[in-house]
């Protein structure tokens, strides 16, 4: 039962990306911001999200360390940049708890 729903939201996320970029392969158009389709893409990718290993705490804390000039989008613009320009499911680790 559970395959057939995670297979049935799959076929639903790629029927609803039809407007997905030529170049970008497996970048989906979640419209409107902050909908289902962003919301159940978001509940996938946290979901099927590994646990975090030392080295990649690391990184992270290297990344931090880049300066004041950068700064992440907050999920309210993620999910504006989603319906826009399209996101993929690794765009969408960083919101993760």
């Amino acid at each position: 039962m559970r395959r057939l729903l995670f297979a049935l939201l799959i076929v639903v996320l790629v029927a609803v990306s039809t407007a997905a970029s030529p170049s970008g392969m497996g970048v989906l158009k979640m419209c409107p911001p902050g909908g289902q389709t962003f919301t159940t893409a978001w509940q996938l990718t946290c979901g099927m999200r590994k646990k975090r290993s030392t080295d990649s705490l690391e990184s992270e804390l290297e990344k931090t360390k880049r300066g004041d000039s950068y700064r992440p989008l907050k999920l309210t613009e993620m999910m504006t940049y989603c319906c826009m320009i399209g996101c993929s499911f690794r765009d969408l680790l960083p919101y993760c708890d």
